[in-house]
Formats: C-alpha cells, sequence, structure tokens
C-alpha cells in the first residue's frame, strides 16, 4: 500500500487499530478469548498482504477481514453441531450397564443364534466358523477346506442367511 509515494503494509496500522478492533469483537462475539483468536488470525493474514497495493481505508479494510474470520467461524461451529453431539466425549463414552431385560433378551438371542449354527450343514458350519471366529478370507478357507473359492461363497452365504432367518423368526 502505499501513502504519499511511501510504501506501507497493511499490518503496520493494526497496531493503531488493535484495542478498538478487540473491544468491537469482544462485544460483538461475547468472548475475549474468541475475539483475540479473530484478531491474531486479521494481523496474520494483514501480514501476508505485504505492501503491493492500495488501499483507501485501512481501518476498514482490518474490520473486514476480522468480520469475514468471525463469519467463517460461526459456518464452522454451525456445520460441526450439526453432525457432532455438543456432549462432551466422555460423556458419549460412559458406559452405561444394559437393564437386566436387555440381558436377559440378549442371551435369548445368543442361545438361539449358537443354536441355528448347530443346525447348518457341516460344510455350511465349518466355512461360517472359519471366516467369522478364526477371521480367514475366503482364498485361506478354500484352500484349507480343499474347494474353491465360489463354492466357500456360497455356503457362507447360505449359513448366514438361515441364521438371519431363523434370528428373525424369533424377533
Amino acid at each position: 500500500m502505499t501513502i504519499k509515494g511511501k510504501s506501507i503494509k497493511l499490518s503496520d496500522f493494526f497496531e493503531e487499530y488493535y484495542g478498538e478492533l478487540v473491544s468491537h469483537f469482544t462485544r460483538k462475539l461475547r468472548s475475549g478469548s474468541l475475539a483475540s483468536e479473530i484478531i491474531h488470525e486479521t494481523y496474520l493474514r494483514a501480514r501476508t498482504l505485504g505492501s503491493t497495493f492500495h488501499i483507501d481505508n485501512p481501518r476498514a479494510y482490518l474490520y473486514r477481514i476480522a468480520t469475514n474470520l468471525a463469519t467463517d467461524l460461526f459456518r464452522k461451529d454451525q456445520i460441526r453441531s450439526t453432525y457432532f453431539s455438543p456432549e462432551p466425549l466422555h460423556e458419549l463414552l460412559r458406559y452405561q450397564a444394559p437393564s437386566a431385560e436387555t440381558m436377559v433378551a440378549d442371551k435369548q438371542r445368543l442361545a438361539l443364534l449358537l443354536r441355528s449354527i448347530d443346525e447348518l450343514p457341516p460344510r455350511c458350519r465349518e466355512v461360517l466358523i472359519l471366516r467369522k471366529l478364526e477371521e480367514l478370507d475366503n482364498g485361506q478357507i478354500a484352500q484349507r477346506l480343499g474347494i474353491s473359492r465360489s463354492m466357500v461363497e456360497k455356503h457362507l452365504r447360505k449359513a448366514l442367511l438361515y441364521c438371519r432367518n431363523r434370528l428373525d423368526q424369533d424377533a
């Protein structure tokens, strides 16, 4: 920026308007620490502009930068509050013991699932156990059992469908 043929940076005006900016944005944002963050970021932005252009009203320009930064901050907060719970994370992760009814129902569903697995044809049961309990991939199961991968997939599909149907019947 140039004034009377002299090259001056926008950040040189910052000290002159600093107190005014902090006071204004503290009132506007209702938070001294938030206002300080915005004003600090304003200074950093003003420093990066250098002195290569002319600004008629440096005060207004600094206010515009700070206002834009505050607006961006509120937009980010709105987006964050849309997708994240305002509760502290430790509150969300706090363990809550299931009720007695839930525990009984879960035990009954587990017993039904185990019976369903026992009712499967031997090869389907073996494929399901290797996949879900031993966490082998389809290729490893095929190699261990001496069958094709597509056969492993068919057994797995059949086993899962049968177990799901049995659980759904009980629900």
